[in-house]
């Protein structure tokens, strides 16, 4: 049985856009939902990933810049709170001076962060290369010399780790100390806020593979619905060269409200049901006129078993 297809409008436009900034990037799209039209069940990867199995937690990376320019920002506003203090004269001149030597401290704090955080993200991105080096060859007869990688990739991995939690902690002491003295707390906006974790996903969500170009790989977050329905619901696509992450945290929960709030089915006077959206036929004939035998040829290649 096929599935068939519903398109949100959202996607609807991004796809005619793409057919015509990028045909190669459109034409991977078409044959990729043809795949999963064609298929009986849901096809496996690479072609469809569960958004379970998807990275969606913040990247460290990400967590290490964020702090820096908080700090930042704070060393900013206490600068000017000092400033202000001093031309007002509202402190003593003790006091004064031990909120200079605390504005030292953070601009000190501050450049150390900045030299360390890079070489951190180094090291952390060299541990996740190593490890999923290390799972890709785990597939592969261990005693064979060829496929050992050396220490352990996971363990180094979650050394990086701890140098970023130190780090961090080190730099969010500081912070309390700046933002709890009762001569700069007043003169203080609050912190931002920390990039927000990832949601409790949908279990019924996924993301289909197309592949990419030179501008990007695409990624189009798409739900299903349970016989007799069995339908795919495209719900939010990109093409990006960057990391998915900060396009995922929006557009995951975004589909799944999308689902939540998507209308009961519709029947006719003589209780036929309305389905609104596509045939594999109609979703070529619409988005690809004139070049339906290609496409779906391209959709051949494209296992359909999970």
């Amino acid at each position: 049985m096929r599935y068939w297809l519903e398109i949100a409008p959202g996607v609807r436009s991004w796809l005619r856009e793409l057919g015509t900034t990028d045909p190669p990037a459109a034409r991977l799209v078409g044959e990729a939902v043809t795949a999963l039209l064609t298929a009986g069940s849901l096809p496996g990867e690479p072609l469809v990933v569960r958004l379970t199995s998807v990275l969606l937690e913040p990247d460290p990376a990400l967590v290490l810049d964020h702090a820096y320019q908080t700090q930042l920002d704070l060393m900013q506003q206490v600068r000017r709170g000092i400033a202000n203090l001093s031309t007002g004269r509202a402190a003593p001149p003790q006091e004064m001076e031990r909120l200079t030597e605390l504005s030292h401290r953070l601009q000190r704090e501050v450049d150390r962060f900045r030299t360390y955080k890079e070489v951190v993200k180094a090291v952390y991105n060299t541990e996740v290369v190593t490890a999923e080096l290390n799972a890709v060859l785990a597939g592969h007869d261990e005693t064979d010399p060829e496929t050992r990688t050396g220490p352990d990739a996971g363990a180094r991995l979650a050394a990086a780790q701890v140098r970023i939690d130190g780090l961090l902690a080190t730099t969010q002491a500081l912070e309390q100390e700046v933002r709890n003295d009762p001569f700069l707390a007043p003169r203080l906006s609050p912190p931002p806020p920390p990039p927000a974790p990832a949601p409790p996903r949908d279990k019924n969500l996924y993301e289909l593979h197309p592949g990419g170009t030179a501008n990007g790989e695409i990624r189009i977050v798409f739900a299903t619905t349970p016989t007799p329905d069995h339908t795919v619901v495209l719900l939010a696509a990109r093409q990006t060269p960057d990391d998915p992450w900060p396009w995922h945290q929006q557009a995951i929960p975004a589909a799944e409200h999308a689902m939540a709030e998507r209308p009961e089915a519709r029947h006719s006077r003589t209780g036929r049901r309305i389905r609104p959206g596509y045939s594999r036929r109609w979703f070529l004939r619409e988005f690809f006129p004139g070049h339906t035998r290609e496409i779906r040829a391209g959709a051949a290649r494209w296992p359909t078993q999970t």
